[in-house]
């Protein structure tokens, strides 16, 4: 897969954007991620917690409830923890869906005749190339596809060696389109003699 040019710190204006372009480079497509729904490997487990909290939260307050009048105290005791737990449990089902759609409106990904490029909210360019592999994930249900022909490294690291990650335009739903714009500019460049595109 490619590997990214010189990256730059936070996302730019489209006045920017086109400072960094090549005096024959044309913009063919720009889109977000749909933030409609948060993909379920990252709100699976929240849910999952929060839900568990939540049931254990709503029987403290009930117990409580019920044990206020005969015991004050107790009953305090129980409808404190109940309540805590509600909010936490409603925090952890509720907070990932919130960080997944800020995320979303702060990732941009613009393709060009020359490059993709996209901000999450790193900028990072990948020259199109007639080499470059495009992996194509197609849509899920709810999920919209992704279009990946990049990778990064983490921070994170698997036995001493860092976590390589894929890159691309994920969750847009004009994925196959996308795709195909793509291809199209791979092939055109294949046909274009050797010394036109290097």
């Amino acid at each position: 897969m490619a590997r990214p040019v010189a990256g730059a710190g936070c996302a730019l204006s489209e006045t920017q954007m086109r400072a960094l372009w090549e005096p024959e480079e044309k913009l063919i497509w720009q889109g977000w991620p749909d933030s409609h729904a948060a993909p379920r490997h990252e709100s699976g487990f929240w849910l999952l917690f929060g839900s568990i909290w939540v049931a254990v939260g709503a029987v403290f307050t009930m117990v409580g409830y019920s044990v206020t009048a005969s015991e004050p105290g107790m009953g305090m005791i129980f409808l404190a923890l109940g309540i805590v737990l509600l909010c936490g449990g409603v925090g952890a089902i509720t907070l990932p869906l919130i960080l997944y759609r800020r995320r979303s409106r702060a990732t941009h990904s613009l393709l060009t005749n020359r490059r993709a490029i996209v901000m999450d909210p790193e900028l990072r360019s990948f020259p199109i190339t007639p080499s470059m592999k495009v992996d194509d994930q197609p849509a899920k249900g709810r999920r919209a596809g992704s279009v990946f022909f990049g990778t990064v490294s983490t921070s994170y690291t698997n036995n001493e060696k860092p976590v390589i990650r894929p890159v691309g335009f994920t969750r847009i739903t004009e994925a196959p389109e996308v795709v195909q714009a793509i291809r199209a500019l791979q092939e055109k460049m294949r046909k274009m003699p050797e010394a036109a595109h290097v």
